[in-house]
């Protein structure tokens, strides 16, 4: 697997190339050199968290269960997590509305006690409910001290732009569907400095994490959003992967964690590298 993710093949070039630096118990930790991908967020998740690994058939039970990043290799949140437990709510429903029922709606929300209220991942800028003027109906009727978050995700070219402007209008939270729109839209809309939290939306990333036995684990998915950019995401509706979501995303500061300015995995499998370039497959129970 280390071969697969670098070099290739077993002859590749040594400064290059993963090599594995721990197995045991059917876990292993795979070692990267910083260089090879840098703070490319598209080339990280095309390697790390859905690589050639994920197609191959050597592989039957193969789950990323860890990931560990040099220091400063990615943005981070912009925003401080607070300390009190904050209300979140969506509007619903999640399409039909025009800006009028949709702040309206809003309004009601803040009044319940909500202090974020989101755009359903499903609502862009149809012309029954333009962003923009979504945006300028809520803003004049949500009270201070509550966020609305409202969804950017389309069509790449002008994401920031779009970001942009509804920020001026008085959006107090972008949202974006991260794993639709790709993680790397974090990553940029976190450099864009707009001064406002990131919502990460999560759809899309169930079909990297919900089969146990293979994929990412969900801690990975929210540590990878956090350290794009990413200030808050909407939770799975499991109470213990909530938990474990919540304690990963809370995190303020990344880890001190640079073994001599490499990229670690770690990863739990049922396969192990028996040669150069090989594979041996391991009948083991799937974790």
């Amino acid at each position: 697997m280390a071969l697969i993710e670098s070099v290739g093949r077993a002859d590749g070039p040594m400064h290059v190339r993963g090599t594995v630096v721990a197995y045991a118990a059917g876990r292993a930790v795979l070692e990267f050199p910083k260089e090879n991908w840098g703070g490319d967020v598209t080339l990280l998740v095309s390697s790390l968290l859905a690589g050639e690994w994920a197609d191959s058939a050597a592989f039957a039970h193969c789950r990323l269960v860890g990931l560990e990043l040099p220091v400063g290799l990615l943005p981070g949140p912009a925003c401080a997590v607070p300390d009190e437990v904050l209300v979140g709510a969506i509007v619903k429903p999640s399409l039909g509305l025009s800006p009028e029922e949709f702040a309206s709606t809003v309004a009601a929300l803040a009044a319940g006690g909500a202090d974020l209220v989101k755009d359903d991942e499903l609502l862009g800028d149809p012309a029954w409910c333009p962003l923009e003027e979504r945006v300028r109906a809520v803003a004049g009727l949500v009270p201070d001290g509550v966020r609305y978050a409202a969804n950017v995700t389309g069509p790449i070219e002008s994401l920031l732009q779009r970001a942009g402007r509804i920020v001026e209008l008085g959006a107090g939270a972008v949202m974006v569907n991260a794993f639709a729109q790709g993680l790397d839209s974090v990553r940029a809309l976190r450099e864009a400095e707009l001064g406002v939290p990131i919502f990460a939306h999560r759809v899309g990333a169930a079909l990297w994490a919900r089969e146990r036995g293979f994929g990412v684990a969900p801690a990975v998915i929210a540590e990878m959003t956090r350290l794009c950019g990413g200030t808050t995401s909407r939770s799975a509706r499991s109470p213990a992967a909530s938990t474990t979501r919540l304690r990963r995303c809370a995190r303020r500061s990344t880890p001190a964690i640079a073994r001599s300015g490499r990229c670690a995995d770690l990863w739990r499998s049922s396969a192990e590298a028996s040669g150069p370039g090989t594979l041996e497959r391991k009948s083991k129970r799937p974790v």
